[in-house]
């Protein structure tokens, strides 16, 4: 939960029976956001209550220069484009995503 009272939740699995139909689902009072790997869409709604789809396609990842970044960092003293300030972050929410499912309970956030 965050301060405003929004809450997020993350599930990863392979093994769900029953699976969602997108690889990421963001939804809030105006509307839902849906991502796969190659598309996405956004669902909203009208005053008079119809409901509006657009979809598109995703843009080509990149993920080849961060590990080219990376290579070159290692071997050659580049500087990184990810550093570990910025990734810092990420890396605890997802550890405090695992925490809060051993201990059954949301856990808050240490790092703003």
């Amino acid at each position: 939960r965050y301060a405003n009272g929004a809450w997020s939740s993350l599930n990863i699995t392979q093994v769900d029976s029953n699976p969602k139909p997108s690889r990421l689902e963001i939804t809030g009072t105006k509307g839902t956001y849906l991502m796969n790997h190659d598309d996405y869409e956004v669902i909203t709604h009208r005053r008079d209550g119809a409901t509006v789809r657009t979809a598109g396609a995703n843009m080509p990842g990149r993920q080849e220069t961060y590990y080219q970044n990376v290579a070159d960092h290692l071997t050659r003293g580049a500087k990184l484009v990810i550093t570990p300030q910025w990734a810092r972050r990420p890396v605890h929410i997802i550890d405090l995503g695992v925490q809060s499912a051993k201990k059954g309970r949301a856990l808050p956030a240490k790092y703003k």
